[in-house]
C-alpha cells in the first residue's frame, strides 16, 4: 500500500530535525546547540514530490568547524548539515542549489536566525547554472521522462 502524502507542519518538521540531530553521534554538542537555519529543498520545494517522498533539508550550524556536508538520515528525513562558514563559501561560488535557500518562499524556511551573505558574481552564476541544468537533465533522463 502506498504511503499517503501527509503534510507535516513546519514546526513539527523543525522539531523532528532537532531530535534527529540530538541523537546523532556525527553531530557535536556545540553544533547541536548552534543550529541556526533550516531550509526545505528538493522535490517538495518544486512541488514534484511523490506521496512517499522524503524531506530533504539543509541545516546550518556554527560551533566546531567541519568541511563539507554531513548527511544525517532517519526515516523520511535527510538533513544535509553545513557549517555556516563552509556554506558561505558555497554561496560565494554561486551554486544554484545554495542560492535557492536565499529566495525560498517563507513556508520552506523552518528556522532562520542568521542572514547568509551573498554577492552576485555573474561568471560564477553562469557556470553554476550550466552545471545545475546538466545535473537536472541527467536526473530527468534517469527517470525515463525523455
Amino acid at each position: 500500500m502506498e504511503k499517503q502524502d501527509e503534510e507535516v507542519s513546519p514546526q513539527e518538521l523543525l522539531k523532528r530535525v532537532q531530535v534527529l540531530l540530538e541523537g546523532s553521534p556525527e553531530v557535536e554538542a556545540a553544533q547541536r546547540e548552534t543550529l541556526r537555519n533550516v531550509y526545505v529543498f528538493g522535490s517538495r520545494v518544486h512541488q514534484c514530490h511523490q506521496p512517499d517522498a522524503d524531506y530533504d533539508l539543509i541545516a546550518i550550524v556554527e560551533g566546531p568547524y567541519f568541511e563539507g556536508p554531513k548527511l544525517i538520515e532517519e526515516g523520511d528525513l535527510n538533513v544535509n548539515l553545513y557549517h555556516r562558514v563552509y556554506f558561505t563559501l558555497l554561496l560565494k561560488e554561486c551554486l544554484v542549489w545554495c542560492l535557492l535557500v536565499l529566495f525560498l518562499p517563507r513556508r520552506f524556511v523552518l528556522k532562520e536566525e542568521i542572514k547568509l551573505p551573498w554577492q552576485m558574481r555573474k561568471l560564477n552564476v553562469r557556470k553554476s547554472a550550466l552545471l545545475d541544468s546538466k545535473h537536472n537533465l541527467q536526473k530527468i533522463c534517469n527517470f525515463g521522462v525523455l
